[in-house]
């Protein structure tokens, strides 16, 4: 069974992560055993003028215990299956109905990042509920939304124009360090006022376990697909997640490096990567790509 940290020492662990500021991509963490010439990639594409439209992330929040969720999943995996490429979808395992206690095997999805991120939003609170580009919808705070309500607010921010910059996303996997690792590079198209940060996250698709399901014949479904799991999130070398310092002029390019040790339960094969970058004055996700992972 998995251990994990206290809350108050796991938010310093997560706040030394994620709070440095954002430094050249040639510096890299003292230590890291990610090698500088795993990083050379052709970055020719930069160069181009690439208008992207808005994209989508839905965070699902789910647990192995929640018998209703398995019902939002099957909502989420249409929606997934209507908007294609324009939308991402994160299934987050996380609070009481993930608990390793509350189903027959002991399996344990929750990590790191999702336990942080339902710290920091308190979804699971309330599942089967979930966010749509933690968008807040007119609302004073992060709109927690029933699998109803999904598809409606997935519209609406497909029809807002394309955002200012371009977010490009190369994804690999180090076979003989174990290490998931990517570059990310934010170009801007135009000038960006608002302080802004980048998250990447591991998810693996098709993970075959026990969940409890009122909607099956069998309640307790012992083979169950867990779709589009959130396993971590990558960690930035020698930087943050911090896209640097705004104002952000046209043409400026903003790189970062980030690595992930995998897991021994994690299927390489079929694991993708998320990245995202929102406002950090109210969190709100302004623009979501996922990534194909390459061995290297």
């Amino acid at each position: 069974m998995k251990s994990y940290f206290p809350l108050p020492l796991l938010m310093l662990l997560i706040s030394a992560v994620f709070s440095c500021d954002y430094v050249d991509p040639e510096d890299f963490r003292e230590g890291s055993t990610v090698l500088v010439s795993k990083w050379d990639i052709d970055s020719s594409f930069i160069n181009q003028d690439s208008v992207q439209p808005a994209m989508v992330l839905l965070e699902e929040y789910t647990g192995q215990f929640c018998g209703n969720c398995p019902g939002a999943a099957r909502k989420a995996i249409k929606l997934d299956s209507v908007y294609g490429k324009k939308m991402h979808v994160m299934a987050i395992h996380a609070g009481y109905f993930s608990e390793p206690q509350n189903n027959p095997n002991g399996s344990d999805f929750r990590c790191l990042a999702g336990n942080y991120l339902d710290s920091k939003f308190k979804v699971s609170e309330t599942i089967p509920k979930g966010l749509i580009n933690r968008g807040r919808f007119g609302g004073s705070r992060t709109s927690l939304l029933a699998s109803t309500a999904w598809e409606g607010k997935i519209t609406e921010v497909l029809n807002r124009p394309p955002t200012d910059f371009t977010l490009y996303l190369n994804a690999f996997f180090d076979v003989p360090s174990q290490q998931f690792y990517a570059i990310s590079h934010l170009k801007f198209r135009n000038p960006v006022v608002d302080s802004l940060q980048i998250e990447l996250f591991l998810v693996e698709d098709s993970i075959v376990n026990w969940q409890l399901d009122y909607g099956a014949a069998v309640q307790q479904v012992p083979n169950y697909i867990h779709r589009h799991v959130l396993r971590d999130g990558f960690s930035p070398v020698g930087g943050s997640e911090s896209a640097g310092l705004p104002p952000f002029a046209t043409g400026k390019i903003s790189t970062g490096r980030w690595v992930l040790n995998r897991r021994e339960e994690v299927l390489r094969k079929n694991c993708k990567v998320i990245a995202v970058v929102s406002r950090v004055s109210d969190d709100e996700i302004i623009q979501a790509v996922e990534g194909k992972i390459i061995d290297r």
